[in-house]
């Protein structure tokens, strides 16, 4: 097996195992009486730490799939977060080499801005496409939530698997430029 292969494999079945525990964290019942408070995006804070800290090892069709299936296990209308988080992703993909210079803040505040476009994105989109009126109050709680949690999931993610940016002028085991 080829190191860039093994190597792509290994993160997206981590990326997978990730996502999957935060599914079943959200799934599993563990109060009877409603929440009072709205849960961070927590699935998308850790993606979108992943596309900052390791683009290359962030295949985009597996994003697609898992915030798909999170759609339709949390009974959320399928299709519009998937798309809008995979524009984001690679939206940060592409501006990956200016964060790697930048430091953790100037990561933070890109990060921001772009979780605030998807959620204001979603927002507009879901008024104009779905027959049900969503609660901006709720969207936008979960927003602010979401922008707090971003640092301790870039934060767990260095510490579990020491990732940091891959330096300018990486190579893979082709010797192709990461």
């Amino acid at each position: 097996m080829d190191r860039s292969l093994g190597y792509t494999l290994a993160w997206q079945t981590a990326y997978v195992a990730f996502a999957m525990v935060i599914l079943l964290a959200h799934l599993v019942p563990l109060e009877t009486t409603p929440r009072s408070l709205i849960a961070p995006d927590i699935l998308l804070a850790m993606t979108l730490a992943w596309a900052t800290l390791r683009p290359e090892a962030l295949l985009i069709v597996v994003v697609g799939v898992m915030f798909l299936l999170a759609d339709l296990l949390l009974q959320r209308p399928p299709g519009l977060w998937p798309a809008l988080v995979i524009i984001a992703v690679e939206i940060l993909r592409a501006r990956s080499d200016d964060l790697r210079d930048a430091g953790f803040f100037a990561e933070w505040a890109w990060v921001s801005v772009v979780i605030v476009t998807l959620f204001v994105a979603n927002m507009i989109l879901s008024v104009i496409l779905l027959p049900y009126e969503l609660s901006e109050g709720l969207q936008l709680l979960q927003m602010a939530f979401t922008l707090l949690v971003y640092p301790l999931a870039a934060g767990l993610l260095r510490l579990m698997f020491g990732t940091q940016r891959t330096a300018t002028g990486t190579v893979d085991g082709r010797g192709r430029p990461i």
